[in-house]
């Protein structure tokens, strides 16, 4: 029902996200669904999603891959963050922050950058 809605409000849309982080799976599921359909572009929101490409559970961080490479988010602090995990200590989160921004195909040339270096490696 929610999508049909579209809540445009980004403290409504950060509650929802922070949905994402639900213990129960078909709850993330549902949120996920819900986003998908919603796209929300508030770089806050964005944020606290590509975040959870760092969370310990492996399903919420490809939970948040997929979401990302299918909204595909413009904003340059939302990419950044996302370059900046290619980085990480955890091959897991560097594979997920690529396989985002593969998909996402960002124009920043230093972000492309950091990508080709990691996958050059």
């Amino acid at each position: 029902m929610l999508e049909n809605i579209k809540p445009a409000n980004p403290e409504v849309l950060l509650e929802i996200a922070k949905l994402l982080e639900h213990e129960n799976v078909k709850t993330r599921e549902q949120v996920a669904y819900l986003l998908r359909n919603i796209k929300p572009t508030d770089p806050e929101v964005l944020l606290k999603i590509a975040e959870l490409l760092q969370h310990e559970n492996a399903d919420i961080r490809a939970d948040a891959a997929y979401f990302l490479g299918d909204i595909k988010p413009t904003d340059q602090i939302v990419l950044l963050e996302i370059a900046k995990l290619l980085q990480h200590e955890n091959a897991d989160i560097r594979a997920k922050a690529a396989e985002v921004l593969k998909e996402i195909k960002p124009a920043d040339a230093e972000i492309r950058g950091a990508l080709d270096k990691y996958l050059s490696l």
